[in-house]
This record gives C-alpha cells, sequence and structure tokens, in this order.
C-alpha cells in the first residue's frame, strides 16, 4: 500500500505542477519534458507515449502486459494501447487462450462482421 500512496503524491504533485504553468505554456511545456520514458499516468501525450511504446513489442500479448506495467492509469493507456495493437495485429494475434473466455462472442462477433463488411464497403 505504501507503493500506491506514494504513487498517488507524485501523480498529484506533478499534476498540479502542470496546472500552474505560465500564460504562454513554456513553464508547463518544461515540466512535461521532464521524463525520458512513458509512465502511463493518463494524459493526453503521455498515453499516447506510453501506447507508442507498447506498440513496439513483438507479440499481442506482449504489448498488452507492457502497457499495464506502466503502471498509474493502466485503464487508460491499455485501452489505447491495446485498441491499436488490435488494429496492428488484428484477431488472429490475440493469444487463443484470451479469446476462449471471451464472454457473449455468440452475440458480438456478428455484429463485428457486420461493421466491418460496411466500413469496407466504403
Amino acid at each position: 500500500m505504501r507503493n500506491a500512496n506514494s504513487a498517488f503524491r507524485s501523480t498529484r504533485s506533478r499534476s498540479r505542477n502542470r496546472r500552474s504553468g505560465s500564460s504562454d505554456g513554456t513553464e508547463r511545456s518544461q515540466t512535461l519534458a521532464k521524463t525520458d520514458r512513458p509512465s502511463g499516468t493518463g494524459y493526453v501525450l503521455d498515453t499516447t507515449w506510453s501506447a507508442r511504446k507498447a506498440l513496439e513489442e513483438g507479440l499481442f500479448e506482449d504489448a498488452v502486459r507492457t502497457a499495464i506495467l506502466l503502471g498509474h492509469d493502466t485503464d487508460t493507456t491499455s485501452a489505447v494501447a491495446n485498441g491499436l495493437t488490435g488494429i496492428k495485429y488484428g484477431i488472429d494475434g490475440i493469444p487463443a487462450r484470451w479469446l476462449k473466455q471471451l464472454r457473449r462472442v455468440k452475440i458480438v462477433e456478428p455484429l463485428a462482421v457486420r461493421f466491418l463488411a460496411s466500413v469496407r464497403a466504403r
């Protein structure tokens, strides 16, 4: 719990620093540029950077794992990263053991197939 609390305080501190930038944005951009690696905080730029880092992985499963292991706002980072990873690898890139665990596939799959057909028809 100590790690979670310190991570929360650190994120709140960075958030306050970002909001207190000058009117021309220079101080704010300097604060955002303090890190040289993705950290999964959920801010748009960091989410994009974190998702891009996850996309560097060679397998769908590794990309998902990387997005989650960045920590902080894992649901936002993972949603973006895994959506892009799905585009990159397609349904065949998702591990079969994951697909077997999906619920309501019989309902969703026909809808997805119809949606793809309508997109391709355009």
